[in-house]
């Protein structure tokens, strides 16, 4: 082909693909958004209503750590209790932070435990007292019979003993012992041999208040 002829050829015309429109990609959760309306201004004229904090309720008293190391514990009346002991272990209470309720309850548990020593105290002195009885009841040496002995020997024990003498005894079980009883049975004995029984014998016993109160009181009688 001649160069006119390839000049005089009409070219084709290359046409532009048509370009879409750009549209916005879809949200990566695939949701749309939708916008809020705005709040409504509160008036000038209103406040806002803040929710009320709920208020705990006050703690017991018992419940609570004192703020000195004094807890006012209560023991039955007639529990002798080492106040020593209790003070000691104040400080000690407190430094642990124990709460009234709780030292309470600990010394209800120390009341409880001195009770149960005492009572265990009170029931071995009883067999002690009850053995001395039976050692005084088998002695050989009352030739004329027990009864007879306990009798000689009261009468000593009234005519030479006070009434103080006579409470200790009571008190501490000595009344049944055996030295004791044979202390003032032999008294009796001598006192017999010299001829005092007779005057004890047949002499009124001492009213009860004239040894108690003496001679002073109004109600002795002559």
């Amino acid at each position: 082909m001649s160069e006119q002829a390839a000049a005089s050829a009409p070219q084709s015309e290359t046409k532009p693909e048509a370009v879409a429109a750009a549209e916005p990609a879809p949200p990566v959760l695939g949701a749309e958004l939708v916008e809020q309306a705005p709040a409504e201004p509160v008036p000038a004229n209103e406040k806002a209503v803040e929710p009320k904090a709920e208020t705990a309720p006050a703690p017991d008293p018992l419940d609570t750590v004192p703020e000195k190391p004094d807890y006012e514990l209560k023991f039955s009346d007639g529990v002798d209790v080492d106040t020593g002991l209790l003070e000691a272990m104040q400080p000690v209470m407190h430094e642990l932070g124990i709460t009234r309720r709780q030292a309470q309850a600990l010394a209800a548990a120390f009341e409880a435990r001195v009770k149960a020593s005492l009572d265990e105290q009170a029931k071995q002195h009883a067999q002690v007292i009850a053995r001395w009885a039976e050692q005084a009841r088998s002695d050989p040496e009352y030739s004329e019979g027990f009864e007879a002995a306990v009798t000689v020997a009261n009468r000593a024990l009234d005519k030479l003993g006070t009434s103080e003498l006579h409470e200790v005894l009571k008190l501490t079980g000595l009344n049944n012992h055996p030295a004791v009883l044979k202390l003032f049975w032999r008294v009796g004995k001598m006192l017999r041999e010299d001829g005092t029984p007779a005057a004890m014998s047949a002499a009124a016993p001492e009213p009860i208040e004239r040894r108690l109160y003496g001679r002073t009181t109004p109600l002795t009688r002559v």
